[in-house]
């Protein structure tokens, strides 16, 4: 799939900048949860961030790169470990119950198998150099069923992309101790919906609007 890349480089060499030093995560005042609860910080070993996209190469993009690249659709996995936060359980309650938190991801972080595309995403279309990190703040567990030692709800929050901040839903299945919290959520969402307009080479490739952001997390519970 290399050969969207060098299509992609032509047509944005001359306008691409350097990627700019991540900033600095803006200087804010620390979320509150209640005082019952239980505060757990995320693993960065042991969690990662993965987006998935699809990519469609077009049926002449063979005749106008002089090459014979991969028609159809093709799916493309992003991934990170650069991943960090905090999660709030309040375990007084009947069953524990989910009070809050917050997940920040370093979208400078981001690989896929070719650093060329990375670089393009990066500089064209996410602007992590301008906008650097990513967050989710989780408002509550919607939706709950409990079975065995799992538990699968609705993850409610406000996820904040390229300085646009939309609600979003993750469909989550979780284990949660005193100790630990482990989980896995994912959700589907629109690039457009973030003011990122999905990258695409006229003739030769397009990508989907529509991408699937997943989540597997774990987090440890913080020593008083």
């Amino acid at each position: 799939m290399r050969y969207w890349f060098l299509a992609l480089s032509l047509l944005f060499l001359t306008a691409c900048t350097p990627l700019q030093a991540a900033l600095p995560s803006p200087t804010e005042a620390p979320p509150t949860y209640p005082e019952q609860a239980t505060l757990f910080k995320v693993s960065p070993s042991q969690s990662n961030v993965n987006y998935i996209i699809t990519e469609t190469f077009l049926e002449n993009a063979s005749e106008l790169l002089r090459s014979n690249p991969r028609y159809g659709e093709v799916t493309t996995i992003g991934a990170t470990r650069a991943i960090r936060g905090e999660i709030a359980i309040d375990f007084t309650q009947a069953d524990p119950t989910l009070v809050g938190g917050q997940i920040s991801v370093d979208l400078t972080m981001l690989r896929t198998s070719k650093a060329e595309r990375d670089e393009i995403l990066k500089v064209n279309w996410l602007e992590s150099g301008r906008y650097p990190i990513a967050t989710f703040e989780i408002s509550e567990a919607a939706n709950i069923v409990r079975e065995a030692d799992q538990i699968a709800f609705d993850l409610v929050g406000d996820l904040s992309i390229h300085g646009v901040t939309q609600p979003v839903t993750f469909t989550t299945v979780a284990t949660i101790s005193e100790t630990e919290v482990r989980g896995e959520a994912t959700a589907t969402l629109l690039m457009s919906d973030f003011e990122v307009t999905p990258p695409s080479v006229p003739k030769i490739v397009e990508v989907a609007d529509a991408f699937e952001l997943k989540i597997k997390l774990m987090a440890a519970v913080m020593e008083e």
